[in-house]
């Protein structure tokens, strides 16, 4: 026979376990235990570049090492905790927020909280090309609100009347109270720019789903990848940037870059990152060739003679739009006897544009949506691996494509989750087939 002491005991354990979260909350804690696990739901954090995850039963811990930053998210409802070294304590779920910049727009999307975005700071909201966040300023122009640009104390207020800051390097985030660092595209290479959808998830206790989109990504990314280093030829492929000048303290450049990110792609793609040889007198060289490498030149003969063996260029200089305008800013003949320019091998990441002051999407979603961007390159450098129905996203021919302005119309259902692109390889092994599947079942079940 059981005793009342043992009855009651064992009432209380089965109340306990009732109150333990299968998945992470979304609302605050009503009656808090210290025994319940309140966070079920963890970051997958095998081998991560820039951040580490630490689990507590009502509080997390995320250390980035990148911004040399550790923040604490805990759950509402449970007590504050006291972590020495800590940035910044939140309470999450977090319901609003502030951001500087259009990167952390499609991550946002992705997890289904574009509508968390309360402010931004000034000038960034035009730049931002979403169709869905168009649609919401259009319908309320309220819904997202810039800081005030010219009362200082007033931005302050706005600011702090978010839960959090999220910026990298911004001048006024150090007069704020929740500001914290979001750099993802500052991050040098892919792998490590893929993270910070975890690290947004966190925030929202989100972190089941953020799983499942970066797996999603991460699958489609390497079967892009497999199939296109399947391939018997690699073309050479340049990144090139012209600088205007500004002045003696920032004249005039033509640059090779040699960035992370940019021989990432370029490998995945099934190409070889194009490495200038060093030429005494007619190029510096900053960086390291395995970091943020640029190679820059103090002529543009110098420049055209140096990407001689180059097949494909990819031009990132801000103003260009066309190639006349790659024409005039490298100084090339129309008779020019280099590869790429007679071939008509001259692209741009510029090819979604917002239509208030031409934001671009590349700049804006390219940091997330490292397969779509992938999938561009590869229907330039290996078209037959993505077919010839293939649209790209974001790169367009500089001779051939027009840019794409997008409108609030564009946007399918403001209030729903953007859908975690899938790019079909159509020249395909059986083995690639089978991780197509796979990773198209990963986005179902984000639905």
């Amino acid at each position: 026979m059981f005793g009342p002491v043992t009855i009651i005991s064992a009432a209380f354990a089965l109340s306990v376990a009732a109150q333990a979260p299968s998945t992470n909350l979304q609302g605050c804690v009503t009656k808090y235990d210290a025994s319940i696990d309140y966070f079920p739901e963890k970051i997958d954090s095998a081998n991560l570049t820039n951040l580490a995850y630490t689990y507590n039963k009502s509080y997390k811990t995320i250390v980035n090492s990148f911004s040399n930053e550790t923040v604490v998210l805990y759950q509402c409802g449970t007590p504050k905790p006291d972590v020495p070294g800590a940035a910044q304590i939140i309470s999450v779920p977090i319901q609003n927020l502030t951001t500087a910049s259009t990167t952390i727009v499609t991550y946002l999307e992705l997890l289904g909280k574009r509508s968390a975005i309360k402010h931004t700071t000034s000038g960034t909201l035009g730049y931002i090309s979403s169709p869905c966040i168009q649609q919401l300023v259009a319908t309320d122009a309220s819904s997202i609100i810039e800081v005030d640009s010219k009362n200082k104390t007033h931005a302050l207020e706005q600011i702090a009347s978010t839960d959090v800051f999220f910026h990298y390097l911004t001048s006024i985030a150090v007069n704020t109270t929740n500001a914290v660092n979001f750099p993802a595209s500052a991050d040098p290479g892919v792998k490590g720019r893929a993270e910070w959808v975890g690290f947004l998830g966190a925030f929202f206790n989100l972190e089941g789903k953020a799983n499942q989109i970066s797996t999603a990504l991460a699958t489609n990314y390497a079967q892009l990848a497999a199939a296109a280093n399947a391939t018997s030829t690699r073309p050479v492929v340049a990144w090139v940037e012209y600088q205007k000048s500004y002045g003696p303290q920032y004249p005039e450049g033509w640059k090779i870059n040699y960035k992370a990110y940019q021989t990432d792609f370029t490998k995945a793609a099934g190409a070889i990152p194009y490495l200038p040889a060093t030429t005494e007198g007619t190029m510096s060289v900053t960086g390291t060739k395995t970091f943020t490498t640029t190679y820059s030149y103090n002529s543009s003969a110098a420049f055209i003679a140096a990407l001689a063996p180059v097949d494909i260029v990819i031009d990132l200089s801000f103003a260009n739009v066309n190639s006349s305008d790659f024409s005039t800013s490298f100084a090339i003949q129309s008779a020019s006897p280099v590869k790429f320019f007679n071939s008509k091998q001259v692209f741009m990441f510029n090819k979604q544009i917002s239509g208030g002051n031409g934001g671009n999407q590349f700049f804006e979603a390219a940091t997330v949506l490292q397969n779509v961007v992938l999938a561009d390159l590869i229907s330039v450098t290996h078209p037959e691996v993505v077919g010839s129905s293939y649209t790209p996203r974001f790169l367009r021919n500089a001779f051939k494509d027009q840019q794409s302005v997008q409108t609030a119309k564009e946007c399918k259902d403001v209030a729903a989750a953007e859908v975690v692109p899938i790019i079909q390889v159509v020249k395909a092994s059986s083995a690639q087939k089978v991780a197509t599947v796979f990773a198209l079942a990963l986005v179902a079940a984000l639905l």
